[in-house]
């Protein structure tokens, strides 16, 4: 089974403003480090950014969180689909 990173562009959207807006509060508050001081750094790369336009609609993102918060996914046909899934993709390796 092959594990790849993220490609969901509403995380990656997240991030990258959660990090722009922690650097902003550093700046703020005046806690900026010294030149020489490492510090985070998010970058992106241009396949990351390509696939935050063309991945799931704002409208399909909204219908998983509804069911997220609804625990439409907890319920014992969902997890025993998943589970089917994951055991054929193990079988199939």
């Amino acid at each position: 089974m092959k594990i790849e990173s993220s490609n969901n562009p509403y995380i990656l959207k997240d991030i990258e403003k959660n990090t722009l807006a922690a650097s902003k509060k550093v700046q703020e508050d005046g806690k900026q480090q010294q030149q020489n001081t490492p510090v985070d750094k998010l970058e992106i790369s241009p396949e990351a950014k390509k696939l935050m336009d063309k991945n799931v609609s704002g409208k399909d993102f909204e219908v998983i969180k509804q069911r997220i918060q609804s625990n439409f996914y907890n319920s014992p046909e969902v997890l025993a689909s998943v589970a089917t899934s994951i055991l054929k993709e193990i079988e199939n390796s």
